[in-house]
C-alpha cells in the first residue's frame, strides 16, 4: 500500500502538530503510548523492562517507560521523516516489522492499533472523523501491516 500525497501532506502536518512546543515529542509519546496501554487488547503485556501496569502517573515518572516511549517516538519520527521518499519507507517499514516480528509482536496488536489509532489523532488534534490526519495514520498503520504480514 502507498500512501496518497494527501496522507503524506495530512502525516507531515499532524506530527508536526503533535510534537510541537517544549518536550513534545516525548510528551506525544508519552501521550501515544498510554493511548494504546487502554486501547489496544493486551498491550501492557508485551512490555517486560518496566511495570507497565502501574498508573499512568507511575508511568510518566518511570524511567524504563520513558526510555520505551522515546524508542517509539523514534521509530515514528523516521517513518514520518521518509514518507516523501518510497524507497527510505519501505526500509524503514521493513526494519521495524522485522523487529516486532523478532519480539513476536504481531498483527494481533497492529490490526487494532489501525482500526483504533483514528480516535486518538482526532482526539490530539482536535479535528473530526473524516478529517485528512486520522485516515493517513490509519493508512500509514495499514502500510506497516502489509509489511509486517511478509516479514
Amino acid at each position: 500500500m502507498s500512501l496518497s500525497d494527501a496522507d503524506k501532506k495530512a502525516l507531515d502536518a499532524s506530527w508536526k502538530k503533535l510534537t510541537a512546543g517544549a518536550d513534545g515529542k516525548k510528551n506525544a509519546g508519552i501521550n501515544l503510548v498510554l493511548w494504546m496501554f487502554a486501547n489496544v487488547p493486551n498491550m501492557r503485556a508485551q512490555f517486560s523492562k518496566f511495570n507497565a501496569n502501574q498508573s499512568d502517573d507511575a508511568l510518566k515518572g518511570d524511567a524504563e517507560f520513558i526510555k520505551q516511549v522515546n524508542v517509539i517516538v523514534a521509530s515514528l519520527d523516521g517513518l514520518l521523516q521518509s514518507v516523501n521518499n518510497p524507497g527510505q519507507l519501505q526500509a524503514n517499514l521493513d526494519k521495524l516489522a522485522k523487529a516486532h516480528v523478532n519480539l513476536k509482536i504481531g498483527l494481533e496488536f497492529f490490526g487494532p492499533l489501525q482500526q483504533n489509532i483514528h480516535s486518538f489523532i482526532e482526539s490530539a488534534l482536535g479535528v473530526g472523523a473524516g478529517s485528512d490526519e486520522p485516515k493517513a495514520w490509519a493508512n500509514l498503520i495499514a502500510a506497516f501491516n502489509e509489511t509486517l504480514k511478509k516479514a
